[in-house]
């Protein structure tokens, strides 16, 4: 409880406004190849849309992960892809859901 004043007291009096909620606008599962994988300690991947070839950079970023050894650059892996929108906004963002737990376990 003690906690929870704190971080109320923190985003009332430094300002901050709450993330406007997202309004996902399609969903669908695709297939993303490894460009690079940096390993433990901070574990993380460069993916490629095999479709459209655009590159997701830091994807999955985790303090550890032990398989990453089971996977290569060069591998293909299928990732949940959602598109959205942030409420009041008309660009459209790709968020790629879960990398870390698809890749780490």
């Amino acid at each position: 409880m003690r906690y929870l004043a704190i971080i109320l007291a923190m985003i009332i009096l430094g300002g901050c406004q709450p993330a406007p909620p997202k309004n996902i606008i399609k969903q669908e599962v695709r297939q993303y190849r490894i460009l690079l994988i940096d390993q433990p300690k901070h574990f993380w991947v460069n993916l490629k849309d095999v479709q459209t070839g655009q590159v997701f950079e830091r994807e999955g970023r985790r303090k550890h992960c032990n398989n990453w050894r089971s996977w290569s650059v060069g591998d293909v892996i299928s990732v949940n892809t959602q598109y959205y929108q942030n409420e009041g906004d008309t660009a459209t963002y790709v968020r790629l859901v879960d990398v870390s737990r698809i890749l780490c376990g």
